[in-house]
């Protein structure tokens, strides 16, 4: 499969449900009608669709071609901006060497806020704020100054790997 089929393909399957099925479709787990049903069970796709998108899919990752769709949606015009920052995380995520996010001196020192719940370690809590709430309420200019100087030295690639983390630093972006 060439690029132009490539991109037909993913037209074929629809670029933001490719995204949304991305783990089953890549799981092996389950048959193919097996994921025919759950997706005529998840959207409002006539099965003749949902037979098609399934195929297409399958294809790309029997083919291989998964890593070479995950970049076109990413630079794709046509998606919804969540898919297109989707696909490129998940890109670095399956072609980039993986980070440890503690090994990092700046993660360190934000990891170091302490969230409301004090056993509480998540970026991000529904629950209590998490972590961002904290340092949002004690940031200082000193902060937000090596928060820049941490993203000035990195790829946007490469802070995808830092996860939740990526989401609140990119907000501090120059």
């Amino acid at each position: 499969m060439n690029e132009s089929q490539l991109k037909r393909t993913l037209y074929s399957i629809g670029m933001g449900c490719f995204m949304d099925y991305f783990d089953l479709f890549n799981s092996h787990r389950h048959s193919k009608e097996d994921l025919i049903e759950y997706l005529l069970e998840q959207n409002d796709f006539s099965e003749k669709s949902c037979r098609s998108r399934v195929s297409h899919a399958l294809r790309i990752f029997r083919e291989n071609k998964q890593i070479d769709a995950l970049k076109i949606i990413s630079s794709s015009k046509r998606v919804h901006p969540y898919t297109k920052l989707k696909a490129a995380k998940l890109h670095a995520e399956l072609t980039m060497p993986p980070k440890n996010v503690l090994n990092e001196p700046l993660i360190n020192k934000l990891m170091g806020f302490k969230a409301e719940d004090k056993n509480c370690k998540s970026v991000y809590c529904t629950t209590c704020g998490g972590i961002a709430a904290s340092i949002n309420k004690n940031i200082t200019s000193e902060l937000i100054g090596e928060i820049q100087d941490f993203l000035s030295k990195h790829t946007t690639e490469e802070l995808y790997l830092y996860g939740d983390w990526y989401d609140y630093l990119i907000k501090y972006r120059k």
